[in-house]
Parts: structure tokens; C-alpha cells; sequence
């Protein structure tokens, strides 16, 4: 046999084994699906096959998790991440690969492979555990980098099981309603609509909504019919245990769901996921029926396994169910036993819906469910009961910091007066007396300061009073001060902060002795010593975004906001947070649910109707504008851009002529006409067809770009676009639309659609690749007075142009995006570099996409980088 023969034969061999394999994922049998996929693994390995390991590596990873092995599943999801995003690595199993397939793969597997890691490490750790929150920002990232934005959704459902372990189930159930109302397209994981049902309907059982739990799961069955529904057995078999589990507690008879199960469940030992499923239920049908014992038995081997498999998610959910059923049946027996573990793990794991339903389960005035549910179950008899008001739980009740009276301690008169004196002294910047005030404070000794309260608010005040040239002496008093109330949360997260702000600070030889890791002990330890103070977390959270670590950041905003959802700090906080990380809809999220909560602050009002303009939701953005006017009221400056806002919200709804008054409003206000104005009177009377309408063009295009200094690029691109379009629309000439174009190519701004609107009048041709083409044009006089160039541009002696571009050659690349470019200023462009995808394509050829600019430099310098609240404690 030949070489060549015996390379085909492996490469038929490994085909074989990968089919065989993939044939058992719809009957579910994972076990020897996962067995085949290990022999594709092995054979793959020693062959020297990249694509065959790969795909190996990838089916075990997810398949892993239904034989309960997370273990396994982070191996796997950890050397894939390690394959995909190292080619060189790659390369020492198979030298020869082929590029394209390989990119490929990086392509169709990377946030797969990141969204099975946060998968796996929550089901082991713990959802809310270290490191979760970040899980979500690194997979969204991936599936921006990968092209991938159907995989956005599958982050969202790991989002919910997280935001369901940080006890902020509304925060989860809102996570569940986007991937229900989201209309696709899907990832390759197919339509999940139906287990975003029944994990809403687990949140609303819960809260002891049974009738509401149970239109979800109505909801969930119908939405399995869907065509892009692609395991509809997996998916069957997963709704008919949660109908089961609220025919059980409704009292009905399960034996249909008993024999439907029966039919379509894998055989034992396929799939341990099923199998804990069938012992969780038939647990519950034993409870139910006043066997409790029979529960135990069924429950406490299961105990045991999952906690040896390290199977922690699983484990707390068995252990839970495990403790409701001895306390159902009176057995307080050694129950501290099964009690004290949980606790302990729950708290390590900051899982704090385990520790809150541990808690009801130990409240001798609540009466405990067989599920370890928050509330009793209510089950309405017709549809309309369900949409009474919800019953609201007391802070004291759901775990959270309850809002009271300043406490009253020993210090508390003295130490109202130093604020309100302090708060006086900042208004007058008066650093003298500022510093007196520090002599003060740092005149209380421990013998002085007989409360915690009273020691927190002296470290807390310190932070903001002058510490230059004496933060040393600052830092060892309030250690000292610190360390007779050691066991305290608010002291420790204090002390913390006032570390941070010493850190913070310029040309101080003591501020340099701070490390990251000593402060980061000080946070975490105030954390564990108590959490359910908001504050603390709130200050944890600063220091993890001065660390640039905002996974970290987001989960303690995410508990600072659970426990204070009226406060515009925190919530501001987490907006931002998920704005960095390009979740611009979690964000408005945040900031409605706490408007909603009661919180009348106009700076989350404010920032509700900025988040929801730049989404594009323009009936929400009036709305929030016109909240924000009740609250801040008619004062000139408080109302600057708010009727901007509102003008271009009116005009995108088609209301003209009420866009028209708002921005003239805006004008009065200004007392001139800035460029954003101007746009958008434009656009109203055009929309309008008054006569008016050429007079408004005329006015805009009269604004030189480069002297706007009071936008940002993005703020004028979004203008101008905007003009464009509407003299397109509604103008009859196209010299005006002409002139528009060319300033937005000049400026670089031209939206994709017009570069599509060319690319579909060439003929649709195969074998097109895709090319980044680097351009470096050359300006002169011209340029400092064009109309297309931005303030912070005229000095440019050129620039670099990035164009992307669908061509059959890299010549082909060259001419396209030249000649577009040429378009852009009078003198010649010139290629400097060109990067093909060597991927083929069958489409329209033509420039795709106009990129970034950047100033280049003919001088020596070209790499040269062209208080807060003190009631907050």
C-alpha cells in the first residue's frame, strides 16, 4: 500500500468514527457518543489530524456535561481555547494543516469553547464564584472578534444561571425574556427559546408563582415544534421533568409524563444528567406522597456522587432538597450536619440564593417546600389572579441592607457636625481648614472610639481631606483605629478605600509601598465578613476597575445593586460597567429597574435616556426625557441637550413637527446654531417639505467640521449620516446629496449600507476573498481648510486609510479601494500594506467598509501618544 493510500485510508477511518459518533447526540446517548469522541481524539492524535482532534476535543467538551463531568469539561474547553488562539501550538500536532480550515474552526469554535469554560467552571465553582462575571465579558468579546453575534444568546443564558446564584432573579429573569423575545438568528446550538422558558419558570416557582411557572412551561413545549429547535429529544425530555415537577406539587397524577419519559429517555448510564433529573422527581413524587424516607434514600447517594464529582451547582440543589425533606419530616437529628457544609460552600461560592434558601429552610416561622422554594406556593385559578400585585418581600426578608436611621453611637453628634463642616469647607476649597479637620480626626485614638460605626466613618472622612506629605501617618492611625474593630465589614471596606485613595496618589513616596494584592485582601475580607452591606461592595467593585478588572468589577456592582436598588451610585456603576463591555441593553436594564425601584435621582433618569437613544429606542428615550424634566426642572443648564435628544427621538418616530419646536427650543437655549442643531432642523423640514427646508441645508453645510469642537466624531457622524439620508429622501436635486457624500467619504464616515448599495450593481462572483487594504494619503493647504476635516485633524501632514474589500486578487483589492479613496481627497493614495482572509466567498465584489483613520507624522515623535460623595459610606 502507498503513502498516499494509507493517508486516505486514516483520514476515511477518522470520517467514520466522527459520523458514528455524531449519530448518538439525538437519541442521547452521550456516554458512547463521548467514548467515540475520545476514539476520534486518540487516533486523530497519532495520525497528526488538526480538524479531526479538533472536532474530538470540541463534541467531548460539550458532552461532558451530561455525564456530569465538569471536571473533564474544562480540560477540554481549556486545551481548545489553548489550540484555537495559538497557531504555532497547532502546528506541533499537524505542521501541514491547511490555513483555511483552520480559520475556519477558530471561527465556528472560539466562543463556543470560552461559553463551555464558563459553563463548566460554574457548575463546578459556582455561578457567582471568582472570575464568572468576567466568563460573560471575555465570550461576548470572542463573539465580536469571531463575527459570531447569534452566539450573544448563549452567553445571555449563562448570564441568567449567574445572575440566578447572585440572588438577583430579576436581573436573571430579564436575561431569560431577551433570549425569548430575540427573533434570530441563532447560534449553531440552534433556537433555545424553550430553555429560557422553563429556567423563568424555575425563578418564578421560586417565588412561589406556580400559575405563572406553568404558562412558561405551556410556552416552552410549543416552542420545542420549532424547526431550529435541532435536539428536540434532549429538549422533550428536559420540559416534560419540569411539567412533571408542577403536576406533582398541583397535586395531579404523573404517570403520562412517567410513560412519555419512559419512551424517549437513553438507556441507563448514557446520560447521569437525565438520571439525576428522574431522581430529583421521583424524590419529589415520594415527599408528596408522605414517604419521606424513601425521598432521603433516593436523595443521599446522589448527595455523595455529585459531591465527589465536585459537581457543586448540582451538589447545592441535591443538599437543599436533601435538608427541606428531613425538615418536612420533622428529623432535626444531626441535620446540622447536612447544614454547616452547605452553608460554608455557599458562602466560599458566594452563591447567595443557596444561602437565602438555606435560611428559609431553617425559619422555623416559614414552612418549608420539598424544593426549598422562597415562598409559599400560590396557584390562581384563572389567568387574571396571576397579574395581581406581587407580593414584595422586606429587606430583612430577601437578604437585603435595609435602609434605617443613621444608628445612634457614642461619636454620631460630633461626627454629623465634622461632615456638614467638611461638605463646607470642599465647597470653599479651602485646603487650610481642610487639614485642620485631618488634625482632628487623627487626634481620636482607640480608647476615643468605642464603636465600629463610629471608627468607620473617621478612616471613611480621612479619605477625603489632604493626605499629601502625610498619607504615611494617615495610614498607620487609621490601621490602628482599624484594628480594635477588626471583625467589622464596614471598618475593613473603609480602610480599603482609604488604601486605594493613598494609592492614587502623585509624587508620594508611601503611596508606591501599596500593592494590589494587600488591597485586594483588605476587600475580599470585608466582603466575607459581611455581605449584605451594598456600600462595601460598591467599594470593591471601584478598586477592580482601577485593576482593569471588570468581571470583577460586575459581579460586586451586580450584589451592591441587589442589595440597594434605589441607589444611583451603584446603579451608575454597574451601567458603565456593561456599557465598557459593549452590553448597552443590560445597561438601560439596570438603570429602569432602579427609576422603578423608586430611586428619583435625574442622573440615572438622565443616563437612562442616553443608553436608550444610543440603542436606537426612541419611545423610551422620550419617556425618560420627559421624567428627567420633572426632576431637574427648567433650569437652562439642566435641560442643555436634553431637547437634542429629544428632537432627533421626535423626528425618527416621524413626528416633524414636534422635532421641529424641540430643537428649536435647544436653540433658544444655546442662544446660536452649533452643528448637531442644525442637522436636525434640516432634516424636519425636509421631512416637512417646507420651503424653509433649502435655507436649513444651506445653514448646516455653512458649519466647517473642523471647527466643531463640542462633538465627538461619532456625534457628527451620526449627524451628518442623518442629514444624508434625508436629502436623499425627500430632495429632488442631488447637488446637495452629492456634497453630503462627499463630506462624509472625505471625513471618513460613510455608513456601510451605501458601499452594499454599490457592491449589489456588479454581478454576484465566486471565488472573491477578502482584503484589508492599508492606504496612506498624502495632504496639503487644502486639507486645513477642507470641510471634512475634524478639529483635531488639520495639522495632519497625511494619514492611513483602512478599506475592506471584496475582490477576486490582491490587484483587484488595490484598484477598488484606490480608486474610492481618491475620492476622498485630490491628491493620489498610495497601498502601503494589504492582508487577504485566504477564505472564498461568492458575493458582490467592491469596497465592504470605509475603517479608522489615523494621523501619520513626518517629525521624531511618531510613537508618542498624541471627590466623590462623602454620604457614600
Amino acid at each position: 500500500m502507498s503513502d498516499f493510500d494509507a493517508h486516505d485510508g486514516i483520514d476515511a477511518q477518522l470520517e467514520q468514527i466522527q459520523d458514528s459518533a455524531g449519530d448518538l447526540i439525538e437519541p442521547c446517548h452521550y456516554k458512547s457518543s463521548f467514548e467515540r469522541y475520545g476514539e476520534l481524539r486518540r487516533l486523530a492524535r497519532s495520525e497528526k489530524r488538526l480538524v479531526a482532534y479538533l472536532n474530538g476535543v470540541f463534541f467531548q467538551m460539550d458532552q461532558a456535561q451530561y455525564l456530569l463531568d465538569f471536571q473533564t469539561m474544562k480540560e477540554r474547553a481549556i486545551e481548545l481555547v489553548s489550540l484555537l488562539e495559538s497557531e504555532e501550538r497547532s502546528r506541533q500536532l499537524q505542521a501541514d494543516f491547511e490555513p483555511h480550515q483552520y480559520e475556519y474552526l477558530v471561527h465556528s469554535m472560539s466562543s463556543c469553547a470560552y461559553e463551555n469554560l464558563a459553563e463548566a467552571t460554574g457548575q463546578s465553582d459556582g455561578y457567582n464564584s471568582d472570575g464568572m462575571h468576567a466568563c460573560i465579558a471575555d465570550g461576548l468579546q470572542v463573539c465580536r472578534q469571531t463575527g459570531k453575534l447569534a452566539c450573544v444568546s448563549c452567553f445571555r443564558e449563562y448570564s441568567v444561571d449567574v445572575y440566578t446564584a447572585a440572588d438577583d432573579t430579576e436581573l436573571a429573569g430579564y436575561q431569560c425574556q431577551a433570549i425569548i423575545d430575540h427573533p434570530g438568528p441563532w447560534a449553531d446550538r440552534g433556537d433555545r427559546r424553550w430553555l429560557a422558558c422553563i429556567k423563568s419558570a424555575w425563578l418564578e416557582l421560586l417565588a412561589g408563582k406556580a400559575f405563572t411557572a406553568r404558562s412558561l412551561v405551556d410556552q416552552a413545549h410549543d416552542l420545542i415544534e420549532s424547526d431550529e429547535v435541532p435536539l428536540k429529544r434532549e429538549a422533550t425530555i428536559r420540559v416534560l421533568f419540569c411539567d412533571a415537577t408542577l403536576d406533582l406539587l398541583n397535586g395531579d397524577d404523573i404517570s403520562s409524563h412517567q410513560e412519555q419519559l419512559a419512551e424517549i429517555l437513553p438507556p441507563a448510564g448514557e446520560c447521569p444528567a437525565f438520571e439525576l433529573e428522574m431522581a430529583l422527581l421521583n424524590s419529589l413524587q415520594a415527599v408528596v406522597s408522605g414517604d419521606f424516607a424513601a425521598s432521603v434514600d433516593i436523595l443521599t447517594p446522589w448527595d455523595r456522587k455529585l459531591s465527589q464529582a465536585k459537581a457543586l451547582t448540582w451538589w447545592f440543589e441535591v443538599r437543599l432538597r436533601l435538608i427541606a425533606t428531613k425538615r418536612l419530616a420533622g428529623d432535626s437529628d444531626r441535620l446540622d450536619r447536612l447544614v454547616q457544609p452547605l452553608e460554608q460552600a455557599a458562602l466560599q461560592a458566594s452563591d447567595w440564593l443557596t444561602e437565602r434558601r438555606l435560611q428559609r429552610l431553617l425559619d422555623d416561622d416559614f414552612q418549608p417546600s420539598p424544593l426549598a422554594l422562597l415562598a409559599e406556593l400560590r396557584q390562581p385559578t384563572t389567568p387574571s389572579e396571576s397579574s395581581g400585585p406581587e407580593v414584595v418581600e422586606s429587606s430583612a426578608e430577601n437578604g437585603c441592607e435595609e435602609k434605617t436611621e443613621a444608628e445612634l453611637t457614642p461619636l454620631r453628634d460630633a461626627l454629623d457636625a465634622m461632615h456638614a463642616e467638611m461638605v463646607e469647607r470642599h465647597e470653599e476649597k479651602n485646603e487650610e481648614a481642610l487639614g485642620v479637620l485631618l488634625d482632628r480626626i487623627l487626634a481620636y485614638q482607640p480608647a476615643d472610639v468605642q464603636h465600629s460605626g463610629d471608627a468607620g466613618r473617621l478612616i471613611y472622612y480621612a479619605g477625603f481631606l489632604p493626605l499629601q506629605n502625610r498619607a504615611e501617618e494617615v495610614w498607620w492611625w487609621a490601621n490602628v483605629l482599624a484594628t480594635a474593630h477588626e471583625d467589622d465589614a464596614r471598618t475593613i471596606s473603609v480602610l480599603a478605600a482609604l488604601g486605594l485613595t493613598i494609592r492614587d496618589l502623585e509624587n508620594d513616596a508611601f503611596a508606591d509601598t501599596f500593592t494590589s494584592e494587600r488591597l485586594e485582601q483588605l476587600y475580599r475580607k470585608s466582603l466575607q465578613l459581611d455581605g449584605s452591606i451594598a456600600n462595601n461592595f460598591s467599594r470593591a467593585g471601584d478598586f477592580y476597575i482601577q485593576e482593569a478588572n471588570h468581571g470583577e468589577a460586575e459581579r460586586c456592582f451586580a450584589r451592591a445593586f441587589r442589595l440597594d436598588r434605589t441607589s444611583a451610585p451603584i446603579a451608575l456603576r454597574l451601567a458603565e460597567v456593561y456599557k465598557m463591555t459593549d452590553r448597552h441593553q443590560d445597561a438601560l436594564n439596570v438603570l429602569d429597574l432602579c427609576l422603578r425601584n423608586g430611586c428619583e435621582e435625574s442622573s440615572v433618569t438622565w443616563h437612562a435616556s442616553l443608553v436608550a437613544f444610543g440603542t436606537d429606542r426612541f419611545e423610551s428615550t422620550l419617556t425618560y426625557l420627559d421624567r428627567f424634566k420633572e426632576q431637574a426642572g427648567e433650569e437652562e443648564g439642566g435641560m442643555l441637550w436634553a431637547n437634542y435628544y429629544r428632537a432627533v427621538s421626535l423626528y425618527e418616530l416621524g413626528r416633524f413637527r414636534e422635532a421641529l419646536e424641540a430643537i428649536e427650543e435647544e436653540k433658544r437655549r444655546l442662544d446660536m446654531e452649533v452643528f448637531h442643531t442644525a442637522g436636525i432642523r434640516a432634516c424636519a423640514q425636509l421631512a416637512l417639505g417646507r420651503g424653509e427646508a433649502d435655507e436649513a441645508l444651506d445653514a448646516f453645510l455653512e458649519i466647517p467640521m473642523r471647527e466643531v469642537d463640542y462633538l465627538e466624531p461619532a456625534g457628527m457622524e451620526q449627524t451628518l449620516i442623518r442629514v444624508w439620508k434625508a436629502a436623499k429622501k425627500y430632495l429632488a436635486s442631488s447637488k446637495v446629496c452629492d456634497e453630503l457624500k462627499r463630506r462624509l467619504l472625505g471625513a471618513g464616515m460613510m455608513p456601510d449600507d451605501y458601499f452594499e448599495e454599490l457592491r449589489l450593481q456588479n454581478s454576484k462572483t465566486p471565488g472573491l476573498d477578502f482584503f484589508r487594504c492599508m492606504l496612506q494619503q498624502p495632504l496639503d493647504k487644502r486639507w486645513e481648510t477642507s470641510s471634512f476635516s475634524l478639529n483635531d485633524q488639520v495639522d495632519w501632514p497625511f494619514y492611513f486609510a483602512e478599506w475592506g474589500v471584496l475582490a477576486r486578487s490582491e490587484e483587484e483589492a488595490h484598484q477598488r479601494a484606490l480608486k474610492v479613496q481618491n475620492e476622498c481627497f485630490p491628491l493620489t493614495a498610495e497601498v502601503i500594506d494589504v492582508q487577504a482572509s485566504e477564505e472564498s466567498y461568492e458575493d458582490h465584489p467592491g469596497v465592504v467598509w470605509q475603517g479608522v483613520r489615523f494621523p501619520g507624522s513626518f517629525g521624531d515623535d511618531d510613537d508618542e501618544e498624541g471627590i466623590g460623595d462623602i454620604d457614600e459610606l
